[in-house]
């Protein structure tokens, strides 16, 4: 992955300050401004535009696939899942180019020959998720999770994060994207997660993770839903 990098100039008084910044490099890639989205102090749950994860091969399966389809306009963020078949099934997670963006799960197949094919698209309904209270592998079927490869998560969201993991117990969590957030006597945030069950045997799967941060900064994650991930792929 390419480092990301910004740069401003601005001259005030005939004087000229020159600011670097440099986000991550390699694999651990910090968010960047294009990722960071303002949210109005309405309590409105606002859904967040994050940046594409992908290798360029993953990228070229997508768009093999999507062309000419109503996901075509679909923004693929992250690769969630793959299940070996006669081929490959991938399980995207993407997202919308509205205003407002919405989430989906698109399932592309790819055969043996490397002909790409949409065969889901279903809709992540963050008022209703596909969840279950029990971490087990029967939420991800013959599917196997893929772990993501950078962080990719704006720099409050991702500060808050990492607060609110340092203290949770009994599964371990990891970024893959910010779906929403809300501004409610602090900030609430919803993540896309990998998680690993903290116990004998454990477990991996797609989470959904609740976090509130304090106005002081301190942040708690409030719940961590398992996805059910083989509700989205059929």
């Amino acid at each position: 992955m390419k480092a990301t990098k910004g740069i401003s100039a601005c001259l005030v008084s005939g004087m000229l300050a020159l600011t670097l910044c440099v986000y991550g490099c390699g694999a651990a890639v910090e968010a960047t401004s294009k990722q960071e989205q303002t949210t109005e102090q309405t309590g409105a749950q606002e859904t967040t535009e994050t940046s594409n994860y992908l290798t360029d091969e993953e990228q070229a399966i997508f768009d093999a696939a999507v062309k000419g389809t109503e996901a075509e306009n679909l923004k693929p963020t992250a690769v969630l899942a793959t299940q070996v078949v006669a081929g490959l099934n991938y399980a995207f997670l993407c997202q919308s180019a509205d205003t407002n963006p919405t989430w989906h799960i698109a399932v592309v197949y790819r055969d043996p020959q490397g002909t790409s094919t949409l065969s889901a698209l279903n809709d992540i309904d963050l008022d209703a998720l596909q969840v279950s209270d029990q971490s087990s592998e029967d939420m991800m079927g013959a599917w196997e999770v893929c772990e993501p490869a950078a962080a990719s998560l704006p720099k409050e969201a991702a500060t808050a994060f990492s607060n609110a993991v340092a203290d949770y117990e009994g599964v371990e969590l990891s970024p893959i994207a910010l779906l929403s957030t809300q501004m409610d006597g602090g900030t609430n945030y919803r993540v896309m997660c990998v998680g690993t069950t903290i116990a004998d045997g454990p477990v991996h799967g797609l989470y959904v993770a609740s976090i509130h941060e304090d106005p002081d900064g301190s942040a708690e994650i409030t719940s961590a839903e398992q996805l059910a991930l083989t509700a989205y792929v059929a």
